[in-house]
C-alpha cells in the first residue's frame, strides 16, 4: 500500500495565496528559461516594518498584496549563479521576493510618500517573518539596497563605488596583517569599512554588515566559483563543437526505431 504526504504550507502564516486550495502553493508559468508569470495572488499578513516610518496604512494596504495580473515577469529571486552555493533563486523566501520584484522598477509607480528604499526594507522584514536567519535577512537586505543605490545614479552611485574600494582595501589589509602578526594592521584593517558605511545613510546596517559578512565570507568564494564556472563553460563549449556539431544526425541516432509495418497479404 502506497501512502502519500499532503504538502505542508511553507509559509505559515506569514503569507495568504490565492486561489486558496488549503496547501499554500504559489502557481508560476515559465515564460523563458529564466523568468516566470505569476499565475496567484500572494498576500503578506505580518508587520511590513514601514508604519514607524510614517507610512499610511492605505499605502501600506496595497504593497502587502500582489496579483497575478501584476507581475507578468519574475526571475524570483535575483541571485547571481556563483552565488548560488549561498542562496538559490527560490526557496521559502518566494512570496517576499515575488512582492519586492513587483514593487521594485514599478511601471505604474509606488504609492504616495514610498521610495525603494522603504520596498527594501519591507523585504527585510518579511524575511523575517518567513523565519529566515538573522545574519542571512541583512545580507539579502544588503544586496537589493546596493542594487538600488546603484540604480539611483549620482551620489549615491558615487558613495556605494566608495564604500567597495574602502572595504576591498580593508578586507586586503586585515588578511595581510593577520599574515604579518601586525595587531595596528588588524585594527586598521577591521575599523575602515565602518566610515564609508555611514554613507550608506538609513541604510549604514546595510553597509555595515556586507563590508564585515558579505566580502570576506560571500565575495571570496563566489570568486573562486565564478572562475572555476567560466571554465567548465570553456570546456563545455570545446565539447559541444565536436559532438553538437551535427545535432539532427545525433537526434536521428537516439531516436527508437519505429516497428515495421508488416505488408498486407492475400487471402
Amino acid at each position: 500500500m502506497t501512502t502519500t504526504t499532503e504538502p505542508q504550507v511553507t509559509w505559515g502564516d506569514s503569507f495568504t495565496i490565492e486561489p486558496d486550495d488549503g496547501r499554500g502553493f504559489i502557481v508560476l508559468a515559465q515564460r523563458s528559461a529564466t523568468s516566470f508569470e505569476l499565475r496567484s495572488s500572494i498576500r503578506f499578513n505580518g508587520d511590513t516594518g514601514l508604519t514607524r516610518l510614517g507610512i499610511s496604512d492605505d499605502a501600506i494596504g496595497r504593497l502587502r498584496r500582489v496579483d497575478a495580473a501584476e507581475l507578468t515577469e519574475t526571475d524570483l529571486a535575483s541571485i547571481p549563479p556563483p552565488f548560488r552555493w549561498w542562496m538559490n533563486t527560490y526557496g521559502i523566501h518566494t512570496p517576499a521576493a515575488l512582492i519586492h520584484d513587483r514593487y521594485i522598477g514599478s511601471p505604474d509607480g509606488l504609492p504616495e510618500g514610498v521610495t525603494e528604499q522603504h520596498i527594501d526594507r519591507y523585504f527585510r522584514f518579511m524575511l523575517r517573518d518567513l523565519g529566515v536567519r538573522f545574519a542571512r535577512r541583512w545580507l539579502m537586505w544588503s544586496a537589493v539596497a546596493l542594487r538600488t543605490r546603484c540604480m539611483s545614479g549620482g551620489l549615491r552611485r558615487l558613495t556605494l563605488a566608495l564604500w567597495v574600494l574602502v572595504s576591498l582595501v580593508g578586507t586586503a589589509l586585515l588578511v595581510a596583517s593577520i599574515a604579518t602578526g601586525s595587531t595596528w594592521g588588524i585594527a586598521a584593517g577591521l575599523l575602515l569599512p565602518l566610515p564609508t558605511s555611514l554613507l550608506w545613510g538609513r541604510q549604514a546596517g546595510a553597509g555595515i554588515i556586507s563590508a564585515y559578512i558579505g566580502l570576506p565570507w560571500l565575495l571570496l568564494p563566489s570568486l573562486i566559483a565564478a572562475v572555476f564556472g567560466i571554465a567548465y563553460l570553456v570546456v563545455e563549449a570545446i565539447l559541444s563543437s565536436i559532438f553538437d556539431s551535427e545535432p539532427d544526425a545525433v537526434r536521428a541516432s537516439t531516436v527508437d526505431p519505429q516497428p515495421a509495418t508488416a505488408a498486407p497479404t492475400a487471402a
